[in-house]
């Protein structure tokens, strides 16, 4: 018959001997998923229970390790929430990695945005924050609006008026004027490849920011300028002669 031992071991009782009894263990094999009895060792004890003993705390004690349990459920599901928290914010700069533009979004709602890269085809200026407001709203309205373009990309702006009207040019938030120089650096890198003429206002722009440019584009530009000069030359002694020729008439 089954009994248990004080510790809780459940055995089989072979026979009932004076002073005790004796018994084999119940071995559970986790693999099979049964038990059996352990045949081949017996043993004597002098005491055995019908059912497994438990030890008797004192009520402040049972108080304690119930305070226990639940602080451990309590911090079971703690680490489940973080879990999920940082599952959640995973996916979420998964999203916004997807953006380039939204790489400064959490620094501009905190505040710390000190510079916008303006961006235009005359390359660019850099505007501190303090100075990007609305025309007739110096003192509050600050008119960064990020839009969504049809091709599924977005874009900063930066508007003039409490309508979000009168800006056309894209900006990129900066954290520090070096970060809006760099912005600029590549907006004008990128227009170099793409326009086939050299443009004055963009060799302008990287003097005034000490930004890099090809001494060839450089030199196109002044060469393409010389020729404008000359021509326009050209064309003034042929306006000069028929203005003269003309006053020689009239005499």
């Amino acid at each position: 018959m089954r009994k248990y031992l004080r510790d809780g071991q459940e055995v089989e009782v072979i026979s009932e001997v004076k002073d005790g009894f004796l018994i084999q263990n119940v071995i559970y094999d986790s693999y099979s998923d049964e038990e059996y009895i352990e045949d081949s060792i017996s043993y004597f004890t002098n005491k055995v229970f019908d059912k497994p003993p438990t030890i008797q705390y004192a009520e402040k004690v049972k108080s304690l390790k119930k305070e226990i349990e639940e602080l451990n459920t309590l911090k079971r599901n703690i680490v489940e929430e973080i879990k999920q928290s940082e599952e959640r914010h995973k996916e979420t700069i998964k999203k916004f990695n997807k953006y380039s533009e939204l790489k400064n979004l959490n620094m501009f709602i905190d505040g710390k945005i000190t510079h916008y890269a303006f961006l235009n085809w005359s390359g660019g200026e850099i505007v501190t924050f303090e100075k990007a407001v609305c025309q007739y709203d110096h003192k509050t309205l600050k008119l960064l609006t990020l839009f969504g373009k049809s091709k599924g990309n977005l874009e900063w702006r930066l508007s003039e008026y409490s309508d979000h009207s009168g800006g056309w040019n894209t900006v990129i938030p900066c954290f520090s004027f070096e970060e809006a120089r760099q912005e600029v650096q590549k907006h004008i890198d990128a227009k170099i490849k793409e326009d086939d003429r050299p443009n004055e206002y963009i060799i302008k722009c990287a003097k005034k920011y000490n930004l890099k440019i090809d001494k060839n584009y450089v030199k196109k530009c002044k060469d393409e300028q010389k020729e404008a000069y000359r021509k326009k030359v050209v064309e003034c002694k042929r306006e000069l002669k028929e203005a003269e020729k003309k006053l020689k008439e009239n005499k």
